[in-house]
């Protein structure tokens, strides 16, 4: 496997083909399409399968193609679907792109051919340290901090704002 930082570069190399930037085009709006159909359990909360097609970016292109994509998509859900009175948080849309560097480290140059149970490995454990770190930590977290307990964070944490944010 490739060193961490050349897995990058290359990423970073091909935003520079024009193939690679209409098949993210057409994978984003793919997953935009995939999003319109998710199940929103509260304004918050969304229950969907946008992931397939963030997953193939990652897959194809790699960490930085990835995190750019899933911020555009989540902006332009944002301005075209949106349903909250809330203003877009900066802190939640770095989630959206934490995410999407995790899907493209851990998919890139994943072959399907020769490797099909070492793929399908690391797709459950891209999804899955998605699922915890980034959806269930950080959006948790940030969740908390905008709009519950303002005064919560890492550096003054009390007994009465630990209890509440673990509740």
């Amino acid at each position: 496997m490739k060193s961490f930082g050349r897995m990058f570069y290359d990423s970073f190399k091909s935003l520079k083909d024009l193939r690679t930037l209409t098949t993210a085009g057409i994978l984003i709006a793919l997953a935009f399409a995939i999003r319109s159909f998710s199940i929103e359990v509260t304004p918050d909360l969304r229950i969907g399968f946008t992931f397939l097609a963030t997953c193939t970016i990652g897959m194809l292109y790699g960490p930085v193609v990835c995190g750019m994509s899933t911020f555009v998509l989540d902006f332009l859900g944002y301005i075209v679907q949106n349903k909250s009175p809330r203003a877009y948080s900066p802190q939640l849309a770095m989630v959206v792109i934490i995410s999407g560097i995790i899907y493209g480290c851990l998919l890139y140059k994943c072959d399907f051919n020769n490797k099909k149970l070492q793929s399908y490995i690391r797709i459950a454990i891209a999804r899955g340290s998605v699922i915890l770190f980034c959806n269930i930590g950080l959006n948790s977290y940030f969740l908390y901090t905008l709009y519950v307990n303002k005064t919560f964070g890492i550096t003054n944490i009390t007994k009465e704002g630990m209890s509440g944010f673990l509740t």
